[in-house]
């Protein structure tokens, strides 16, 4: 649009208003418009299920947060370890409301005291992956590249506490 508010020649009308990509369109220095996207179309979480017993994750899901990815652990949990004696979870509601749903059986503790190695293989997760460092942007944020790095970080890891 010029100044008296007519479309620019070369233009179609409306071009600057607002971008087809989700974010408003924005001038450069040079009056060129720039399309931004929002930065987080769909946030990926990573859940993971720890094994006392075993030292380790034995089970792990990228989803949203809800009560399907809650069971989908779930059934990957009893996959890797079908003898499963206590479920400990956060106070993260669907988890409860999940349990309750499909009646999980075995008994179901809620509350930060019984999370912490969970907490600490969070940890070491970001700490050992980059592409999980929150300032990253040099990797790839894609759902395949996500679950091929985990089965990765979470095989060596297996390896390395089998050998001792």
């Amino acid at each position: 649009m010029d100044q008296e508010g007519r479309p620019s020649p070369g233009r179609p009308a409306g071009a600057g208003q607002r971008s087809g990509a989700g974010g408003p369109a924005r001038r450069d220095r040079d009056g060129r418009d720039l399309h931004l996207r929002s930065k987080k179309q769909c946030r990926a979480v990573v859940w993971t299920a720890y094994s006392r017993r075993q030292g380790r994750v034995v089970a792990h899901l990228i989803g949203d947060t809800g009560v399907t990815c809650a069971i989908g652990l779930y059934r990957k949990l009893k996959q890797a370890v079908p003898a499963v004696a206590l479920i400990c979870t956060d106070a993260n509601s669907c988890y409860r409301l999940a349990f309750e749903r499909y009646r999980v059986p075995e008994p179901h503790v809620q509350g930060k005291a019984n999370t912490h190695r969970i907490e600490s293989s969070n940890a070491s997760i970001r700490d050992n992956l980059a592409r999980f460092n929150r300032r990253s942007k040099r990797y790839s944020k894609s759902w395949e590249m996500l679950e091929a790095t985990l089965l990765l970080f979470f095989n060596r890891h297996r390896l390395k506490t089998a050998q001792g």
